[in-house]
């Protein structure tokens, strides 16, 4: 599933990272790599998405999101 689909509370591990080199290396450079546990704080209809990650709160952006494949843990 994409990340922008976590509901707020959510839990997942990221399982891929797509888009050009620029968007992967900015992503991974802030922490989000694959296999890296994720938390949506916050997922509210057309805002950025907050999440918390590696003991850091980040807002990402909905298009962002969906380039950021996550596994739900429950």
């Amino acid at each position: 599933m994409k990340l922008s689909e976590l509901k707020t509370g959510g839990m997942g591990t990221v399982t891929r990272v797509a888009g050009d080199a620029r968007f992967v290396s900015r992503v991974t450079s802030i922490g989000i790599t694959e296999g890296c546990p994720i938390e949506v704080v916050q997922n509210a209809k057309k805002r950025p998405i907050l999440v918390f990650e590696r003991d850091s709160l980040i807002a990402i952006g909905r298009k962002d999101c969906d380039l950021i494949d996550v596994e739900e843990r429950r």
